[in-house]
């Protein structure tokens, strides 16, 4: 016997004579073909089973109809609508969590057995629990029926009759259950039709987001963009995060609140936890209730709800996590983790690209040898500094050096001991300035120092500084005494030697070659 033909057995067959069948035909096929045309126009979930509740009531001459869905995977019931026709409306009433009550155990009855189940009042004894629910109702019969759809159950009707004295008969429960059996394949259908209409906004959100990650080769901006588009995808997200993973280690990218919020840098993730979890496998971990997942056992009590971990790769190269967290435990459906999935695969690809851009771009603002900023980064630092000085009407100096007689060094022993010399001394002035200052390589064994709300005098006196501490400076090769690297300078000053970045930066330059020129005379003098 299949699933559905305990009900069945209540509807006459096409060459039933009786008078029963008879009275079947006349009095309800009208009724069932209008009832059938109203539940079919409706589209979507709530409209359905509010016109199956109002047709029930009208062709059975009820008083009561309501109609709960069941989710048997979380226990949970929702009530999709209450038609009761002494008010003449619907009622939609919120979730309630499937416990031990009368109603809970009167549906799970009619569940297993997939048959209607009908009870009365004048009979107490037979089921108190459905002699409760009548009291509740005010009504003197209660008949009960599963919502089926694909052979599963989705749901459960109850119809209350106020005013009949009798039960009701195979004739209202063939009505009934043929308008159930219709009303299973309605919402079935308007379930597919809500799902296809998500993952259409779903997959145009994507879409929007993925051309708004291409407008920014900034990493912090791209980041930012993948977890608004994250958050937008997911309504209801608490937060998301993303951590960069280098093969070993997982790095803090960003974090944002669904409010818009950036959230501040977090601590590296636990070495046991999701986030390292998703990074060495590469595959998409989704804990639907966080207190009972054991990647968070020893975790704070605060950490409730529900994540998703998805890792961000570059073909088989895992280059990154996004986890995605919500306030409550919950199921996500396919579809959800589908388009997580195809935005991680986005994020990804605009991620690498950006880090990519910020590697070439501070590969071309870098000199190789010494890693400090070359000139070009220098000449745009000191165009922001001049704007910056002028804005707040501050002071601001710089300090050209060059290495004295460095050419012997590199004729003596040779060009790569001149370059680890050059390395060592980059080393050196950059520990001896403040962390305010700006050392880069001009060119050659040219260095400029750049220094932020300093004046001349004080400029000076940082210049002849790093003189004394690079006469500290030890190297791997032995320099005799006539050998020994000294250093000449010269200092511009903002406003006082000019108001611009050019004038500034001559002043220096030509105040550094008369101290070479110095130099070189006194070696000439002596």
């Amino acid at each position: 016997m299949s699933k559905l033909e305990p009900f069945t057995q209540f509807a006459p067959t096409p060459g039933d004579s009786s008078s029963s069948g008879e009275s079947f035909r006349r009095r309800d096929v009208v009724s069932l073909l209008h009832a059938s045309a109203s539940i079919s126009s409706k589209l979507d979930i709530d409209s359905v089973a509010q016109e199956v509740a109002k047709q029930l009531v009208t062709v059975l001459g009820v008083g009561l109809c309501e109609i709960v869905s069941w989710d048997a995977d979380q226990g949970k019931l929702h009530t999709w609508t209450r038609f009761d026709f002494e008010d003449t409306g619907h009622q939609n009433l919120k979730i309630t969590q499937l416990g031990g009550g009368a109603a809970a155990r009167l549906y799970n009855l009619v569940a297993e057995s997939l048959q209607p189940h009908q009870f009365r009042s004048d009979n107490p004894d037979a089921n108190p629990d459905a002699y409760q629910l009548l009291v509740e109702a005010n009504a003197r019969t209660l008949l009960i029926l599963p919502l089926l759809a694909n052979n599963q159950v989705i749901g459960i009707i109850e119809l209350y009759d106020r005013q009949r004295s009798h039960t009701f008969n195979q004739e209202d429960i063939a009505v009934a259950q043929l308008i159930a059996n219709h009303a299973g394949i309605a919402i079935e259908r308007a379930r597919s039709l809500d799902a296809s209409q998500k993952r259409a906004k779903q997959l145009e959100a994507l879409y929007h987001s993925s051309l708004s990650q291409t407008t920014s080769l900034d990493l912090e901006t791209t980041l930012n963009a993948v977890l608004e588009s994250a958050i937008s995808l997911q309504g209801d997200a608490l937060d998301a995060h993303i951590f960069m993973y280098n093969g070993q280690l997982l790095q803090f990218g960003a974090a944002l609140n669904a409010d818009g919020h950036k959230q501040a840098p977090w601590a590296e993730p636990r070495q046991n936890g999701l986030t390292y979890t998703v990074a060495r496998s590469g595959e998409m971990v989704v804990v639907p209730n966080i207190r009972q997942s054991k990647l968070f056992e020893g975790t704070s009590d605060e950490w409730k709800g529900s994540i998703i971990g998805i890792p961000l790769k570059i073909k088989d190269n895992v280059m990154g996590v996004m986890n995605v967290a919500y306030q409550h435990p919950r199921q996500f459906s396919d579809s959800e983790l589908r388009v997580l999935g195809m935005l991680a695969d986005q994020a990804a690809i605009t991620i690498e690209n950006a880090r990519l851009h910020q590697l070439v771009r501070r590969q071309a603002l870098t000199d190789a040898l010494t890693a400090l900023p070359n000139r070009r980064a220098f000449d745009l630092r000191l165009e922001d500094e001049i704007s910056r000085a002028q804005r707040y009407e501050n002071k601001m100096a710089l300090v050209m050096m060059d290495f004295n007689d460095f050419k012997r060094v590199n004729d003596r022993y040779g060009h790569p001991a001149g370059d680890r010399m050059l390395r060592r001394f980059a080393v050196c002035m950059q520990n001896s300035v403040r962390r305010t200052d700006f050392l880069a390589r001009y060119g050659g064994d040219e260095f400029v120092l750049l220094l932020p709300e300093t004046d001349g005098k004080n400029a000076e006196i940082l210049a002849q500084k790093l003189q004394r501490d690079l006469m500290q400076c030890t190297f791997d090769i032995k320099l005799g005494t006539s050998e020994l690297v000294t250093l000449s300078y010269g200092v511009g000053a903002y406003p006082a030697d000019g108001e611009d970045a050019r004038t500034v930066l001559q002043v220096a330059d030509q105040a550094l070659y008369r101290a070479k020129d110095k130099f070189h005379n006194s070696k000439k003098d002596s």
